[in-house]
């Protein structure tokens, strides 16, 4: 089947219940897929789902297209902006087509080095190739060390910088997605649409968030430190921590929706897995 006829297709979100790791806690987390690495890199980073189909981003901004609904790999492609300093941590696609008969809206990718820069990149279906359409600067302290992500909210149009500072406070910023008729876009404190600061105790590394429906799920762990899940009201900023240490082998990279469905990216070993609610 050609790739555009997949990806026209529709969602559906159907496991079989053999394949449960394990479940407590009110949660229930089972490996729906298991992955190998990029030829070009070892090591999963973000990822992005559109309809039934996973954009699995590698370090350096190698990328992988998988059917989740037939578990298989599709193609293996890379961004644009694809290099050594690209690590493409988080990735998220938009409601924004770039031109008319687009099949997949653009791709937001954070590849945390150079600091505070988003790449806004369009996936052309009939090459298995990457653009890179804009790269978004967010203008900060010049002396701050912060790592930035980002992600975008499809129902408000807005991106979400989010920064990890030190190893106890998350600082969340919304922006209005801008629009993509430049090619260098910088966002100052006067487009600010509002921010908010979490404070946590000691949590390990941060990793990869999404939206969806108004919640903000963010990740953190590493292969040997805790694991925790962020569920973040973004209208009352109410946030819910929940442990998943003891749950979960592997270690956690970026999370996405996949119909109804909360899906986690891991390492070490590399596959995509099903986080369900009791």
């Amino acid at each position: 089947m050609a790739l555009m006829s997949l990806f026209l297709q529709g969602c559906n979100t159907i496991f079989e219940d053999n394949s449960i790791v394990t479940e407590e806690s009110g949660f229930a987390i089972r490996c729906i897929l298991s992955l190998s690495p990029h030829p070009n890199s070892n090591f999963i980073q973000g990822m992005a789902v559109h309809n039934n189909y996973a954009f699995i981003f590698y370090t350096y901004g190698y990328c992988k297209i998988i059917d989740l609904t037939n578990k298989k790999e599709l193609y293996q492609t890379q961004l644009e902006s694809q290099s050594k300093n690209n690590h493409a941590n988080n990735a998220a696609f938009s409601k924004i087509y770039y031109e008319d008969g687009d099949i997949l809206p653009l791709i937001y990718i954070s590849p945390i080095y150079p600091k505070n820069t988003c790449y806004v990149e369009r996936f052309d279906i009939e090459h298995n190739s990457f653009q890179l359409i804009q790269t978004i600067i967010f203008q900060d302290n010049p002396n701050t060390d912060t790592r930035c992500s980002f992600t975008v909210d499809e129902e408000s149009n807005y991106i979400y910088r989010l920064s990890y500072e030190g190893n106890n406070k998350l600082d969340v910023i919304c922006y209005m997605l801008p629009d993509c008729n430049q090619s260098i876009k910088t966002l100052t404190d006067k487009d600010i649409l509002y921010n908010y600061s979490f404070s946590f105790d000691s949590m390990p590394a941060w990793q990869g968030c999404c939206i969806h429906k108004g919640v903000l799920f963010a990740l953190w762990g590493g292969t040997d430190s805790k694991r925790f899940l962020a569920e973040i009201d973004l209208k009352t900023f109410e946030c819910k921590l929940n442990e998943f240490t003891s749950l979960f082998p592997s270690e956690p990279e970026s999370i996405a929706v996949w119909g109804d469905m909360l899906i986690i990216s891991s390492n070490f070993p590399c596959g995509i897995w099903n986080f369900k609610y009791l």
